[in-house]
């Protein structure tokens, strides 16, 4: 004969399924979480190294002068011949 559990029985299941589905909730909450903060950090990073200029012992700014319809290969072009 199958023996039904009780209801304090099912009630402390239910308890501990709770308890461990909260668990497992905040656990991915706080790995999301984590995950995100290392990205932003990353990204912070990166843009501040892109912004950075290329040679750290130039002292002073290349003035280049941009003519309509030019591409971005063209002015590098430009930049690189001005030093």
């Amino acid at each position: 004969m199958d023996q039904q559990p009780s209801s304090n029985q099912r009630r402390r299941r239910d308890q501990q399924v709770e308890a461990a589905s909260k668990h497992v909730v905040r656990w991915v909450i706080g790995v999301g979480l984590t995950l995100l903060i290392l990205a932003a950090l990353m990204a912070g990073v990166f843009v501040h190294s892109a912004l950075q200029p290329t040679d750290v012992n130039a002292k002073a700014p290349i003035v280049v002068t941009v003519k309509s319809g030019e591409t971005t290969d063209e002015i590098g072009a430009v930049l690189q011949q001005k030093g």
